[in-house]
Protein backbone atom coordinates (compact mmCIF):
# COMPACT_ATOMS: atom_id res chain seq x y z
CA UNK A 1 0.00 0.00 0.00
CA UNK A 2 1.42 3.37 -1.03
CA UNK A 3 1.56 6.13 1.56
CA UNK A 4 -0.73 9.09 1.00
CA UNK A 5 1.13 11.98 -0.55
CA UNK A 6 0.57 15.39 0.90
CA UNK A 7 -1.05 17.85 -1.50
CA UNK A 8 1.82 20.34 -1.10
CA UNK A 9 4.05 17.95 -3.09
CA UNK A 10 1.74 18.05 -6.13
CA UNK A 11 2.97 20.23 -8.99
CA UNK A 12 0.95 23.20 -10.20
CA UNK A 13 0.28 21.56 -13.56
CA UNK A 14 -0.95 18.36 -11.89
CA UNK A 15 -3.24 20.37 -9.63
CA UNK A 16 -4.58 22.32 -12.62
CA UNK A 17 -5.22 19.09 -14.53
CA UNK A 18 -7.08 17.58 -11.58
CA UNK A 19 -9.22 20.71 -11.19
CA UNK A 20 -10.00 20.70 -14.92
CA UNK A 21 -11.11 17.06 -14.81
CA UNK A 22 -13.24 17.74 -11.73
CA UNK A 23 -14.95 20.72 -13.38
CA UNK A 24 -15.60 18.90 -16.65
CA UNK A 25 -16.90 15.80 -14.83
CA UNK A 26 -19.21 17.82 -12.60
CA UNK A 27 -20.52 19.81 -15.55
CA UNK A 28 -21.07 16.68 -17.62
CA UNK A 29 -22.80 14.84 -14.80
CA UNK A 30 -25.14 17.71 -13.96
CA UNK A 31 -25.86 18.28 -17.65
CA UNK A 32 -26.66 14.59 -18.16
CA UNK A 33 -29.02 14.54 -15.18
CA UNK A 34 -30.77 17.69 -16.33
CA UNK A 35 -31.03 16.41 -19.89
CA UNK A 36 -32.45 13.10 -18.69
CA UNK A 37 -35.07 14.85 -16.57
CA UNK A 38 -36.10 17.15 -19.41
CA UNK A 39 -36.07 14.30 -21.95
CA UNK A 40 -38.16 12.07 -19.69
CA UNK A 41 -41.22 13.82 -21.06
CA UNK A 42 -40.56 12.11 -24.39
CA UNK A 43 -40.17 8.58 -22.95
CA UNK A 44 -37.01 6.49 -22.78
CA UNK A 45 -35.43 7.55 -26.11
CA UNK A 46 -35.94 11.20 -25.22
CA UNK A 47 -34.42 10.63 -21.82
CA UNK A 48 -31.35 8.95 -23.33
CA UNK A 49 -30.94 11.65 -25.97
CA UNK A 50 -31.38 14.40 -23.37
CA UNK A 51 -28.81 12.79 -21.09
CA UNK A 52 -26.31 12.52 -23.95
CA UNK A 53 -26.79 16.07 -25.19
CA UNK A 54 -26.91 17.47 -21.66
CA UNK A 55 -23.72 15.64 -20.72
CA UNK A 56 -21.87 17.04 -23.73
CA UNK A 57 -23.14 20.57 -23.10
CA UNK A 58 -22.32 20.31 -19.40
CA UNK A 59 -18.79 19.07 -20.12
CA UNK A 60 -18.18 21.99 -22.47
CA UNK A 61 -19.55 24.44 -19.91
CA UNK A 62 -17.34 22.91 -17.21
CA UNK A 63 -14.28 23.29 -19.44
CA UNK A 64 -15.14 26.93 -20.15
CA UNK A 65 -15.55 27.69 -16.45
CA UNK A 66 -12.26 25.97 -15.68
CA UNK A 67 -10.50 27.98 -18.39
CA UNK A 68 -11.81 31.24 -16.91
CA UNK A 69 -10.76 30.10 -13.44
CA UNK A 70 -7.25 29.22 -14.65
CA UNK A 71 -6.91 32.62 -16.34
CA UNK A 72 -7.92 34.38 -13.12
CA UNK A 73 -5.44 32.34 -11.07
CA UNK A 74 -2.62 33.09 -13.53
CA UNK A 75 -3.41 36.81 -13.38
CA UNK A 76 -3.43 36.73 -9.58
CA UNK A 77 -0.05 34.95 -9.54
CA UNK A 78 1.45 37.55 -11.91
CA UNK A 79 0.13 40.42 -9.80
CA UNK A 80 1.39 38.81 -6.58
CA UNK A 81 4.84 38.40 -8.12
CA UNK A 82 4.81 41.96 -9.43
CA UNK A 83 4.04 43.54 -6.07
CA UNK A 84 6.35 41.19 -4.20
CA UNK A 85 3.83 39.15 -2.21
CA UNK A 86 5.29 35.78 -3.18
CA UNK A 87 8.97 36.72 -3.35
CA UNK A 88 9.16 38.51 -0.01
CA UNK A 89 10.31 41.78 -1.55
CA UNK A 90 7.43 44.03 -0.56
CA UNK A 91 8.61 47.63 -0.54
CA UNK A 92 11.97 47.04 -2.19
CA UNK A 93 11.17 49.12 -5.31
CA UNK A 94 10.42 52.09 -3.03
CA UNK A 95 13.92 51.85 -1.53
CA UNK A 96 15.46 51.98 -5.00
CA UNK A 97 13.35 54.99 -5.91
CA UNK A 98 14.39 56.85 -2.74
CA UNK A 99 18.07 56.21 -3.49
CA UNK A 100 17.56 57.48 -7.04
CA UNK A 101 15.86 60.69 -5.83
CA UNK A 102 18.63 61.38 -3.29
CA UNK A 103 21.29 61.03 -5.97
CA UNK A 104 19.74 63.81 -8.10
Amino acid sequence: MKPDRDMKFRSASATAAIHRIEHETAGGLLGAITGAVVGAGASLPGMLAGALMGGIAGGIAGAALDSADADREARTRRLDEEIGVTSGAIGVPLLRQRAHREAH
